[in-house]
């Protein structure tokens, strides 16, 4: 970028990268399954596809496998530009479930 800055993102998981770069332009609308407000990788997501895929979680009901998206393909519905909004959501998810809810998401 002529005149510009550059910025590296480096992690194992892609999802946490993506929400880091999310982080650093909150302006900028990401059309992606990544930003999408119900759209969270469990640990075990995370730890086979390195961020890759993840779930779109409907509340009230358990992640299956045929809520798998792949974080990168296109989407335009329900995007969030904070992050902090997706964790948010996933919280009351897993409260919908009968579950804890847990403090933060690893960065």
């Amino acid at each position: 970028m002529p005149g510009g800055v550059r910025k590296k993102y480096e992690h194992y998981d892609y999802f946490v990268c993506l929400m880091k770069v999310r982080e650093d332009y909150p302006r900028i609308k990401f059309l992606c399954k990544g930003a999408k407000l119900n759209v969270m990788p469990s640990r075990m997501c995370s730890q086979m596809s390195m961020g890759l895929v993840a779930y779109e979680l409907t509340m009230g009901k358990t992640a299956t496998f045929d809520q798998i998206v792949q974080i990168f393909d296109y989407e335009d519905v329900d995007i969030v530009t904070d992050p902090k909004e997706q964790f948010e959501f996933y919280q009351r998810w897993l409260k919908s479930l009968g579950e804890g809810g847990v403090t933060s998401y690893e960065t």
